[in-house]
């Protein structure tokens, strides 16, 4: 037989079949590489997310720890026990999510509209009293946003007085006491695009300024 007929019939093409068989094998390989790549990119878009939230949070305890720290700072400070700042109405005051307080923030030694400062919790956002508002818990509505609630709903905000009264001039309860003031902060919020996605802090702040009763 010529040799060039011998070749014609070992060069055979591919069979239908292992043609399909290929184009099947290839097919699965794309879509678990597919998925793979969506797994990845919702994982991530997750870790993004939860990120946000905490940051926010975060940020959100940093400012309320910042100003609770200063309750009763008067700038006119005395061995007296005549702080206007740690007198009623301006001294701490703290209900059902919500907290008020009076430091001096101008320095200026008298109780301004600016000293008087309050946090709480409404409508799925914590607020802060802003200038000119009413200085009351009752009055959290009225306040403005400190988060933003379409982006994170807060869900719970807790806060709770620890004090700790010490009787300096060892005589009965009540006179001459210093009390060593402490607040315990819970912030519980979650994302609304998901809200599965739920975060809580917590904080303990303890106040620069002790209290004195004669």
């Amino acid at each position: 037989m010529p040799l060039i007929k011998l070749i014609k019939k070992t060069q055979r093409g591919a069979a239908i079949l292992e043609i399909l068989i290929g184009f099947i094998i290839s097919l699965v390989i794309l879509a678990a590489v597919l998925g793979l790549f969506s797994n990845t990119i919702s994982t991530s878009g997750l870790i993004l997310e939860r990120g946000k939230l905490d940051r926010d949070l975060y940020v959100v305890m940093d400012t309320i720890v910042n100003d609770i720290q200063r309750a009763g700072y008067w700038s006119n400070a005395t061995t007296t026990n005549n702080n206007p700042f740690m007198t009623s109405p301006n001294d701490i005051a703290i209900s059902s999510g919500c907290i008020k307080f009076t430091y001096d923030t101008n320095n200026n030694g008298t109780v301004d509209d600016a000293d008087q400062i309050g946090y709480g919790l409404s409508n799925g956002a914590i607020k802060f009293r802003q200038s000119a508002a009413i200085f009351n818990c009752s009055s959290i509505a009225t306040w403005s946003n400190l988060t933003d609630p379409n982006v994170i709903t807060v869900t719970a905000f807790t806060v709770m007085p620890i004090n700790y009264p010490v009787d300096i001039d060892g005589s009965n309860p009540g006179t001459a006491t210093t009390t060593y003031r402490t607040v315990y902060i819970s912030i519980t919020a979650n994302l609304v695009t998901d809200p599965s996605n739920t975060r809580t802090i917590t904080r303990t702040i303890k106040i620069y300024n002790n209290k004195y009763s004669p």
